[in-house]
């Protein structure tokens, strides 16, 4: 059998063991093979612990991908006219137009900067509508403040989340180039716990759109239920978001335990269904009483909490209860493209979204001559499928600054 079979009937058996109980302790060996050239170079082999799993990794590297792995890394971002012309986006006065440029290249110097740490997230500007905003701005913007006269832009800030609704995604840049490669050919994602392929099936909905509204908290809680159903013995169900919206008087905007303690007592647990209560987003007259209602029954809630910053307390609850609701600050979000959220080491930036928590593992990534790892946490958001990873994003294991240490809410 050829090294790169062995590797490909190791990673499926890898795979089918992921399925056990995660509070069974394990073993995992995975050989992973880069790229096909024939001359091997390195070989090196690492152990790792993390939650009840311990896992070691055999990385053999050839040739081709060592070089690969040492390939120069200067960023290929879109000028600023380029990003203008794919996102269609205009601006009243020649003095905004190049107020925004500057702001626009500051970012493209900061991301430049970030993306030089090794085996973390990758930013650009392209799969962003608002890299014409500094930071500040777009704390701002996350959490629904007027930013500055929709005058000057031209065309408003809530008109660009439409950006995400119609991808415009360009595919074939020098950006998009490396980020595949610096991802999938120097790189391995291992899995402990993944819910969203978990027991021979899944516990979350496609990703959703929550548009321009600030109802990030409602798709969180709605997520949050979709998984109880299936771990409650039904089928996946979409839970309806605009209930919470419209009906809980004080949600907008909370942490998820105050739309679950609203929904046990106004309808005994039973959430609405997204077929008979569809999204709409602003906050309409309830329709509480002629919903349809889901097959789940949310019997209690609490919080996770993570006492020493390790992240294992939060791996093993995941594994037993199953995805949870999660405060995020967002601020960190601007310009991502992908990869593990290491470099998010600003605290001004305060949580300010809302997200479901539904996976955790390793990626181990070539670096100087061996394996390094970086343990993550996986959420899903509310943007869009064409955002991130697929909808989806993933942050280092103790990266208090990224989503704080209390901020989990898990259902039964």
């Amino acid at each position: 059998m050829s090294p790169q079979m062995q590797g490909e009937e190791e990673d499926r058996q890898h795979k089918l063991n992921d399925e056990d109980d995660f509070s069974q302790r394990r073993r995992m060996s995975v050989v992973l093979v880069m790229a096909v050239a024939l001359a091997v170079v390195v070989l090196n082999t690492a152990p790792y612990s993390f939650g009840d799993n311990q896992v070691t990794v055999t990385w053999i590297m050839t040739s081709e991908a060592a070089a690969a792995s040492t390939e120069d890394s200067d960023d290929k971002f879109l000028s600023f006219d380029e990003w203008t012309k794919i996102h269609r986006i205009a601006y009243e006065n020649a003095a905004e137009h190049v107020h925004r440029r500057g702001v626009y290249e500051q970012n493209l110097e900061r991301w430049h900067e970030l993306n030089q740490i090794p085996g973390a997230a990758r930013f650009g500007p392209q799969r962003e509508p608002f890299a014409d905003l500094s930071p500040k701005e777009y704390d701002a913007l996350l959490q629904g403040k007027n930013v500055m006269d929709d005058n000057l832009l031209g065309n408003t800030m809530k008109d660009r989340w439409q950006w995400y609704t119609e991808c415009q995604v360009v595919t074939t840049t020098n950006e998009d180039k490396y980020i595949h490669h610096h991802h999938l050919g120097a790189s391995y994602i291992n899995y402990l716990v993944d819910w969203r392929h978990r027991h021979g099936q899944s516990y979350v909905t496609p990703v959703k759109n929550q548009g321009k509204f600030g109802t990030c908290w409602s798709f969180a809680v709605a997520e949050n239920l979709e998984a109880l159903t299936v771990r409650q013995g039904y089928q996946l169900v979409n839970i309806s978001e605009q209930e919470f919206i419209s009906c809980c008087p004080h949600c907008a905007g909370r942490m998820a335990d105050v739309s679950l303690a609203w929904l046990i007592n106004a309808t005994g647990g039973r959430p609405a269904l997204e077929v008979g209560y569809p999204y709409v987003g602003n906050k309409s007259a309830c329709l509480d009483d002629t919903a349809p209602r889901a097959p789940v029954t949310l019997h209690s809630f609490g919080r996770l909490a993570d006492p020493d910053g390790t992240g294992r307390a939060i791996v093993r609850g995941l594994g037993q209860r199953g995805p949870m609701g999660m405060g995020i600050a967002a601020g960190c979000f601007q310009g991502y493209l992908g990869g593990v959220l290491r470099n998010c080491t600003s605290t001004a930036s305060p949580i300010n979204h809302a997200v479901l928590m539904v996976a955790t593992g390793i990626e181990y990534y070539w670096h100087n001559g061996g394996i390094e790892r970086v343990p993550f946490f996986a959420f899903k958001n509310s943007w869009t499928a064409h955002w991130g990873e697929a909808g989806y994003a993933r942050f280092e294991v103790g990266n208090d600054n990224l989503w704080g240490r209390l901020n989990l809410v898990y259902t039964e």
